[in-house]
């Protein structure tokens, strides 16, 4: 079984793009740069985890980053949570300009206390798919 911990560490590495392998008995999280998300590091540092994951990749969960699909799904989640008119015009405005990504963390940023707001709604969205996504990999493991 998974705990909470470990999903929110899950969370945290994978939205900072790293991909991440759960042990299937131990539960030890290994967490590794996805290169597509961070193609400027140097990969070596994480030599020895690669190493044990190539060689037993079967006994190990896999967690990755969302794609961009996924994640403009929170963006636009989080904009039903906005009661502020004014900043949810502006930001889904951002979201259907080019680069909507960066133009909705642009505003966010300024945003007084929905920069926080939408740290906690982004973090508790990976932490309810993470969940969900290994309940479907211990579920079907059993199978």
């Amino acid at each position: 079984m998974i705990d909470d911990k470990l999903i929110q560490s899950i969370a945290d590495e994978i939205d900072c793009g790293f991909n991440c392998y759960v042990h299937r008995e131990t539960m030890k999280l290994i967490s590794i740069p996805d290169l597509d998300n961070h193609p400027e590091i140097d990969i070596k540092e994480w030599r020895i985890e690669k190493l044990e994951i190539e060689k037993r990749a079967d006994q190990y969960y896999f967690f990755e980053p969302l794609d961009p699909s996924e994640s403009f799904k929170i963006m636009e989640k989080f904009l039903e949570t906005v009661d502020n008119q004014n900043l949810r015009g502006q930001l889904f405005s951002a979201l259907n300009k080019s680069k909507p990504f960066s133009n909705f963390k642009h505003i966010i940023e300024y945003s007084g206390d929905y920069r926080e707001k939408w740290f906690k709604f982004k973090r508790d969205s990976l932490v309810s798919i993470i969940t969900e996504r290994f309940n479907f990999l211990s579920n079907t493991e059993v199978q």
